[in-house]
């Protein structure tokens, strides 16, 4: 394949970002663990609760599916995608989905809605199954984004 290199960027890319977020989640749940359930004891208010869910989903969600709507649009008028642009759209894509899932840790280390959690939580898993660094849909997105290799060869 054409574009081995470019998926391979954005598959290690991917990973460290899932590393990342795991090595968040196991930080949260040692502090959990050894300084009890909150380190910053206070009563869970809905406003944390609230910017805690939408900050979540709108980085794990919401903002994704606009880069990739806006990239495709983009890559439909000029009749392609650059190799470049695919590669800056995914790795915004991945750092979005980051966000999101440290809001969520976030929102697990304080106090904050049980339902607000777990509809976070939810999102930021959500956003980490769509950036999984699969081949085939690598492949699939290769395809549909119409991505040419004009700017590879540079």
């Amino acid at each position: 394949m054409k574009f081995e290199g470019a998926v391979r960027s954005i598959r290690w890319y991917a990973l460290s970002v899932i590393g990342i977020s795991v090595a968040a989640v196991l930080s949260v749940l040692a502090v959990h663990h050894f300084w009890g359930a909150d380190p910053v004891p206070s009563d869970p208010g809905r406003v944390l609760s609230m910017i805690c869910l939408m900050a979540a989903v709108t980085f794990s969600v919401a903002l994704p599916v606009l880069l990739r709507s806006l990239f495709y649009a983009r890559g439909m008028r000029s009749g392609g995608l650059p190799v470049k642009d695919f590669i800056r759209m995914q790795k915004l894509s991945i750092l979005s989905v980051c966000i999101g899932s440290l809001c969520a840790v976030y929102a697990y280390y304080r106090v904050i809605y049980v339902v607000h959690l777990y509809m976070s939580v939810l999102s930021a898993l959500y956003g980490i199954y769509t950036i999984l660094p699969v081949r085939t849909s690598y492949e699939r997105d290769l395809k549909s984004f119409g991505v040419h290799d004009d700017e590879l060869s540079s």
